[in-house]
């Protein structure tokens, strides 16, 4: 088996190789979903720009609590998404000052070719705002102070264990583990945001309440800390404490740890085992697939559902 580091651990080999609690959840959500992100290589069909930057921005989160080198490093790799293009007075002005002539109508493919062909560094953009709101988010959380006794705590920084689970091979990555507890840094719209759960996961046993449910539960949390906590259990032998360490996106952003109680990890846990066995018996097709209804690729294979009770809206 392949040995995860931090630098392959999101790679094409190590996802042919093992399992994540978030492959799991794309085809429990969609099977078309789970097959264009996992299989055909075509993530960007589902996966569009605009949300794409909402992912960068946690990671930029992640980055910066793992450590310096880790975001220099992350800042550096996803550049083109923090920061939009120079406009083109800025690289004007850029081969202005290095003695060169250019007339000032130029086109920007004109600009950049010129940078590029006299060895002038391209001047940095304006930091996308998604970014900027990122950088509050992170000062809202470092004016906290258990969060800050939490990363000092820290025994591991994005801790990476490999593990089988109903007979598939699984790997996670942990936040941050602590002697005798473990965090998951987090990011939602509120803190009283709250998604409908309206049992739309008819492939399972186990159906979530119907109704309003906290952001916790309805991003699919429980199960993702259950998974970790029984991961870190195989590796350490100790059943650790679930801490959510979480930021708001709002214009003044809040933070606060969340922790998570044993019972509701368990049913996380139990959840996610009959995804698992979903996921197994549909890809030998022994039951039917799931399919959304409502995504782009549903429509093109007519998937939609024929018929519902109005209460299933």
């Amino acid at each position: 088996m392949l040995v995860l580091t931090p630098e392959n651990y999101y790679s094409k080999e190590a996802n042919a190789e093992y399992m994540s609690q978030s492959t799991i959840k794309d085809y429990c959500e969609c099977w078309h979903k789970g097959e264009l992100i996992h299989e055909l290589d075509r993530r960007d069909e589902v996966i569009d720009f605009k949300l794409d930057i909402i992912f960068k921005v946690g990671n930029f989160l992640h980055s910066f609590m793992e450590g310096e080198k880790a975001h220099k490093d992350f800042c550096w790799q996803n550049k083109d998404y923090i920061y939009v293009s120079a406009t083109c007075q800025k690289m004007l002005d850029a081969l202005t000052e290095a003695g060169f002539k250019v007339p000032k109508n130029s086109k920007k493919e004109l600009l950049i070719q010129a940078l590029k062909d006299n060895n002038i560094p391209a001047p940095k953009g304006t930091m996308r705002a998604e970014f900027i709101k990122g950088e509050e988010m992170i000062d809202a959380m470092l004016a906290q102070n258990n969060i800050v006794e939490m990363r000092r705590a820290s025994i591991a920084n994005e801790k990476i264990i490999t593990f089988e689970f109903e007979g598939l091979n699984f790997k996670s990555a942990i936040d941050v583990e602590m002697p005798n507890s473990y965090a998951d840094y987090k990011t939602t719209a509120n803190f009283d945001d709250v998604w409908w759960d309206g049992n739309k996961d008819r492939w399972s046993e186990l159906k979530a309440h119907r109704g309003y449910v906290s952001w916790i539960q309805g991003k699919g949390i429980l199960e993702q800390q259950g998974l970790y906590q029984h991961a870190l259990e195989l590796t350490t032998g100790q059943v650790k404490r679930c801490l959510i360490a979480a930021v708001t996106k709002e214009k003044h952003p809040q933070a606060q740890i969340f922790e998570l109680s044993q019972k509701s990890l368990d049913w996380g846990l139990a959840r996610f085992r009959k995804m698992v066995k979903y996921y197994k018996a549909a890809k030998q097709d022994w039951i039917p697939k799931h399919y959304c209804g409502k995504c782009a690729e549903c429509a093109k294979m007519q998937k939609g559902i024929e018929q519902a009770n109005f209460t299933e809206i």
